[in-house]
């Protein structure tokens, strides 16, 4: 069972170390990348677990040493896998000096190689996320310091370099800790604005004017306005009708809950324990959520 907002253990009975990061399936097994913020025992970097039910997780390590980057430092961890070369490309966010990293490995679990780091324009980049939309394309999203809004990308056929410039994005406000899917034919961003209130906007595409919708949490008002005392840090789609939030408090506790699609909108409800493949929520139409 899943325990929202608990500290996870891992095979070896130690605590989870992945703040931040994303969630990938590749042949049968999905594989987490987050953050390990380090310690006396443990290098900063990105560490990455592997589980064949979202529950149970084997620790491999570090892949991602932040020593070997420039300025030390990583955050926002996004891994995709390249159609092209079937390899893991990942993206991060370099801290300093403030620009998004790329490195590749040959398959999930090995040791990632720093390729480049790159800047759209003389702006530090900050909160950023990786889309894969449905038709094909391929964006990175993200924010610039001292920037209130979001800018879009689109990379080219190796998911490692821009290939075109970046975009504004009319996001209403919504700049940080951003994930995105699509539902029903419309795009659904989940992000923070600047006073920190994460809530939900929806756009007929990744470029049109947003329009926020509200918090998405169905809870007491201090779970809503704390978004249950998490930040968002990626989706997963675990079968056709289950998408799982991925978020965590920044210290350890991970915060993972399913939307539930049987109203208008996307609603997160809190849950002491559930099973990740286990169906949620009514279905009460054709509709099906689909991730971008």
């Amino acid at each position: 069972m899943i325990r929202p907002g608990e500290i996870w253990l891992d095979h070896r009975s130690e605590p989870i170390r992945a703040r931040g990061g994303s969630v990938i399936h590749c042949e049968g097994i999905w594989w987490w990348f987050g953050v390990d913020d380090g310690d006396a025992a443990s290098l900063h970097g990105v560490r990455a677990y592997s589980s064949a039910d979202l529950v149970n997780w084997r620790d491999h390590g570090i892949v991602m040493a932040a020593d070997h980057l420039p300025g030390c430092e990583l955050d926002s961890p996004r891994a995709l896998v390249c159609p092209r070369t079937g390899g893991i490309v990942l993206w991060f966010h370099l801290v300093l000096p403030g620009t998004a990293g790329v490195a590749f490995a040959p398959a999930p679990g090995e040791p990632f190689v720093f390729l480049h780091g790159i800047r759209s324009d003389a702006a530090m980049t900050a909160d950023m996320t990786i889309l894969a939309d449905s038709n094909g394309s391929v964006w990175h999203i993200f924010r610039q310091e001292g920037d209130e809004t979001l800018f879009a990308a689109p990379l080219d056929e190796s998911l490692t370099r821009h290939e075109e410039g970046a975009v504004r994005m009319a996001t209403g406000g919504l700049c940080r800790t951003p994930v995105v899917m699509k539902w029903d034919g419309i795009y659904w961003l989940l992000a923070a604005d600047k006073a920190g209130e994460v809530l939900l906007a929806t756009g007929e595409s990744l470029l049109s004017r947003w329009v926020i919708d509200g918090n998405p949490c169905v809870g007491s008002e201090v779970q809503m306005l704390s978004f249950f005392n998490s930040r968002p840090s990626c989706l997963v789609q675990v079968s056709e009708d289950v998408v799982i939030l991925v978020a965590d408090d920044g210290v350890g506790h991970h915060v993972w809950l399913p939307f539930d699609f049987s109203h208008r909108v996307p609603e997160l409800h809190w849950q002491w324990d559930w099973a990740p493949l286990k169906k949620v929520g009514k279905d009460v139409s054709s509709r099906k959520p689909r991730l971008i």
